[in-house]
């Protein structure tokens, strides 16, 4: 094997453990969300379990849920137009005009695009 390869299939093994560090507990969460309850408390846990609405109905039903989804939905909604608002004229101005600084705020800013 040359160097470089070996770097590569090093660096995609890495890639994968941090894929898998990050995707087993969002897997395990949702799949314990669409059991039932008795195959959540079951040992040892089937790979596929049987999807049920049971425990998300639970869930949904228990007192205060729907006004903090509610609000969590409303903070959401404020948070992206508040985003909007302030980063679309930031965006506009950052390209169109030029101004002190300009080079090294490209050099740390996403890919370069089409040159002036």
């Amino acid at each position: 094997m040359t160097r470089p390869r070996t770097t590569r299939v090093l660096a995609y093994g890495v890639a994968a453990l941090l894929a898998g560090w990050v995707l087993v507990p969002i897997y395990l969460v949702a799949a314990s969300a669409l059991s039932s309850p008795e195959q959540v408390y079951a040992y040892p846990k089937h790979l596929l379990p049987d999807v049920t609405m049971e425990t998300l109905t639970f869930f949904a039903t228990s007192a205060g849920v729907p006004e903090a989804l509610a609000a969590s939905g409303l903070v959401a909604l404020l948070v992206a137009v508040v985003t909007m608002v302030l980063s679309v004229p930031a965006g506009y101005a950052l390209a169109r005009y030029a101004f002190r600084g300009e080079n090294a705020y490209r050099l740390t800013s996403s890919p370069p695009g089409p040159s002036r």
